[in-house]
């Protein structure tokens, strides 16, 4: 009796165990049901570090911080083959370009101090010079302090001739992404307002604009350095992100072999009276960090009857949303990121003769503002990703 009741059991495990394993779906599993998305192969790029030669870039470089800076920059850039870089080029620039061929990056770095002699630069024709430089193979990064002051005193119109300079350049690049990154430096040396020059001691602000493909230049915002940053700006062409779904379960037959979604077979949540649907966005185009990625706040979706209830960094460029409902209905759900000027930009800006207050830049608001009416006329976002309901 004893040997038939443990038979019994013995089956009884052995089925138990068949259901379990039959009825959950393995991590390797559910990624062949959600799918794969295209592999996307970048090219290495040449990089050219451009140093602005006027004479206020003086009073960065005989000091530490700016050196480290940008240092620090390179070092990262160089020794890491992920960041698929080719060559380093140095140089420096004003009316003209002045590359040192023969230099590495320490006497490069100890050079700029004595380099930077110009009386006045043109940061508008120094823009327009290096985008003039900047294609799908090429990476151009561009080290000042950006004052932007105009001949007329006029900075609303010399914002929009830089409006239109980008704009020209867009036309041509329709993948020219730019990533400015701003820190506090020490300074000791004269500053240069529109007239005359002034002696100061006190950190100023030091930027580090970066011109070049969406790959590429995502590779630069994320580079693992210490210094900090001050503030981030970050501009690209929109583009199109299309999801993957999960199938898995009782999702599987919401959809049809368009990918599209069959409300009448959208099931209600469990616990709650809402409809919750789960996609996957590959963002390895996309040139936002992590922590702009998964703020919600930023996002625009319509119809305003949905809304995103989570997004979670599921794997290397890979993000998974919830989209929930109270009301499902056939229509065309848009997911877009606001294209958006940050505040700090706006609180940084300067317009006395002076030295400006710590933190502060001259005219930072026309020069930076200009580039985003570029992108902002041409774009109504940075992405979008767009789900049809039926």
């Amino acid at each position: 009796m004893k040997k038939l009741f443990s038979a019994v059991f013995l089956v009884g495990a052995i089925l138990c165990l068949c259901n379990v394993s039959c009825g959950r779906k393995t991590e390797t599993e559910k990624k062949e049901q959600i799918g794969s998305f295209a592999s996307h192969v970048i090219e290495d790029a040449q990089y050219n570090i451009y140093v602005e030669k006027s004479a206020s870039m003086r009073g960065y470089f005989g000091k530490e911080t700016a050196k480290t800076i940008l240092t620090e920059c390179i070092d990262r850039l160089s020794e890491n083959e992920n960041n698929h870089v080719d060559t380093i080029t140095f140089n420096f620039i004003d009316g003209k370009i002045i590359t040192q061929s023969k230099l590495e990056i320490k006497p490069f770095v100890n050079s700029i101090y004595q380099n930077c002699d110009a009386s006045h630069s043109k940061i508008d024709d120094i823009l327009e010079k290096i985008m003039s430089l900047t294609d799908s193979k090429t990476v151009n990064l561009l080290v000042s302090d950006f004052i932007f002051d105009s001949p007329d005193a006029n900075l609303a119109i010399a914002r929009s001739g830089i409006t239109k300079t980008f704009t020209s350049f867009l036309t041509q690049n329709s993948n020219l992404s730019i990533a400015i990154v701003k820190y506090d430096a020490e300074f000791k040396g004269f500053y240069y307002p529109t007239i005359g020059r002034l002696n100061c001691n006190q950190n100023r602000p030091l930027y580090i604009w970066a011109f070049g493909p969406s790959e590429h230049i995502k590779e630069f915002v994320n580079l693992k350095t210490k210094q900090t940053k001050e503030g981030l700006f970050l501009l690209q062409p929109s583009i199109q992100i299309s999801p993957l779904f999960d199938k898995t379960g009782k999702s599987a037959r919401m959809f049809d072999k368009n990918n599209d979604i069959i409300v009448s077979y959208w099931d209600k949540e469990r616990r709650s009276d809402s409809y919750e649907i789960t996609l996957y966005a590959d963002f390895s185009k996309c040139i936002l960090s992590e922590s702009d990625i998964i703020d919600i706040a930023s996002y625009k979706i319509t119809p305003s009857q949905y809304s995103i209830k989570s997004i979670t960094h599921n794997e290397d460029n890979k993000y998974k949303f919830i989209i929930s409902t109270t009301k499902p209905s056939p229509c065309n759900i848009k997911i877009q990121y606001s294209l958006n000027l940050p505040d700090w930009i706006d609180t940084c800006n300067y317009e006395g003769n002076n030295i400006p207050p710590q933190g502060h830049t001259y005219g930072i608001k026309y020069l930076f503002g200009g580039v985003f009416d570029a992108y902002d006329n041409q774009f109504d976002n940075l992405f979008e990703i767009n789900l049809k309901l039926k």
